[in-house]
């Protein structure tokens, strides 16, 4: 029979059970013995209760309830998740211009040079107090290349390391992504690894050093002796260059994804907001290494920021071979059509912030802290200005837009993501 416990200590009979039979009449109703089990109903001639825990056939409003918050953990995680994407997008980036110039062994100027070291080691490329390109070059490829696929950030928060961290974000949103998305953020990490994996060592290149005094033997005279002065095995530099290249393009089929293959709800906008955030921290940090440099007043410095910006093709099309500050602000600070320039991603944020979820009361604070249209910068606001002058502006602007962004993070966490006074939060 079968009987439920009321929780005071007394059990109720529920009508009906399981009856053990026997397939033929002659047989033992064991159940090792061929026997089976039915279940037995009772009939009765009172009214039946229809109640069951079988979901029912969809309604109206019911899909209109079903339309449920998105818990705060998994806003978080999501969040994150952008924000990790666009970051370790970033740092992709700036480690290939980084490791380009050192291949090319240009004849780039001191300036540049000074910027694009501030920058890799700012990003966690390289850790910090190694010397610079200007410097020592052949040291600072050593430190990239060291510290570039480490998982832990023991050193700077690295691309491993940052791989990583997406990998922990999206564990937590299995049941958010498409198998192919998930599958290749859980593999990006281990595939970029195995592709920076030392190659055997030529002879010549171990650092063991045969003893011309006699045979070789175990301990004896001849033995081979291993030199004090072995550098640690690290990745050869095109070696390098090619795992970062297709880690560049498996990171835009993850942004593509993101783009294309996530539903339009309250969790992909903080997804949305993450990325943006990343963009903007990212490229004011960028922007504000090169112009403390001095880099924008030459070739090199302008050719590295369009391409840490990713927005050279555009340049080149809009403006030939016109090395001028004026059109470098125009594309990357004031264009709105570009999603890589301050007004494209000001613009992106703004209309992002205001379809999260609380109404103005809470979403004009947000906004309050972004400038109020545009980049906060207008063309007009250059009339006139020599390029140092412009320099100056471009400059407080690039610091006051990190520092906007920095702020707005942490107002979005408070707001979102923080379980205050263990109040369950949902967006």
């Amino acid at each position: 029979v079968y009987a439920i416990g009321d929780g005071a200590g007394r059990w109720h009979e529920l009508p009906g059970c399981m009856t053990r039979v026997a397939q033929r009449d002659d047989a033992s109703v064991s159940m090792q013995r061929g026997g089976t089990s039915l279940d037995t109903w009772v009939l009765t001639d009172g009214p039946v209760d229809t109640f069951s825990m079988l979901p029912a056939r969809l309604r109206v409003d019911d899909l209109a309830e079903r339309r449920r918050p998105v818990a705060s953990r998994t806003g978080e995680n999501l969040f994150w998740l952008g924000r990790y994407t666009e970051r370790t997008e970033q740092l992709v980036r700036l480690a290939r211009a980084t490791l380009s110039l050192i291949d090319a062994d240009s004849d780039a100027d001191v300036p540049a040079l000074k910027a694009l070291s501030a920058a890799a080691v700012n990003a966690g490329l390289a850790p910090p107090g190694v010397p610079g390109l200007h410097q020592a070059p052949h040291l600072f490829e050593r430190a990239v290349l060291g510290a570039m696929a480490d998982p832990h950030g023991a050193h700077a928060p690295s691309i491993g390391f940052n791989l990583a961290c997406l990998a922990r974000s999206s564990q937590a949103l299995r049941e958010r992504l498409s198998a192919e998305q998930w599958g290749l953020i859980r593999t990006m990490g281990d595939a970029f690894a195995q592709a920076l994996a030392p190659l055997p060592p030529a002879p010549w290149a171990t650092g063991v050093q045969p003893d011309a005094a006699g045979p070789a033997g175990a301990g004896g005279a001849g033995a081979a002796r291993p030199s004090s002065a072995a550098p640690a095995a690290l990745p050869h530099l095109p070696q390098v260059l090619h795992a970062l290249e297709a880690l560049g393009i498996q990171l835009a089929a993850v942004t593509g994804m993101q783009t294309d293959r996530m539903t339009r709800d309250h969790g992909w906008r903080l997804l949305a907001v993450g990325r943006l955030l990343e963009r903007l921290s990212g490229q004011a940090a960028r922007l504000q290494t090169f112009l403390s440099s001095r880099a924008l007043n030459h070739a090199a410095g302008i050719d590295l920021v369009l391409d840490l910006f990713d927005s050279t093709i555009t340049f080149r099309a809009r403006y030939q071979r016109r090395e001028d500050l004026l059109a470098l602000v125009d594309l990357l600070v004031l264009d709105t059509s570009n999603p890589r320039a301050f007004g494209g991603v000001l613009r992106r944020l703004r209309t992002e912030l205001g379809k999260l979820p609380g109404g103005d009361l809470q979403i004009s604070p947000l906004l309050a802290l972004l400038p109020a249209e545009g980049a906060g910068l207008a063309l007009e606001d250059l009339r006139g200005l020599d390029d140092a002058q412009i320099e100056a502006r471009l400059l407080t602007l690039a610091t006051d837009l990190g520092q906007a962004a920095a702020a707005l993070s942490d107002r979005i966490g408070e707001r979102y993501f923080t379980l205050a006074h263990g109040a369950l939060q949902a967006v």
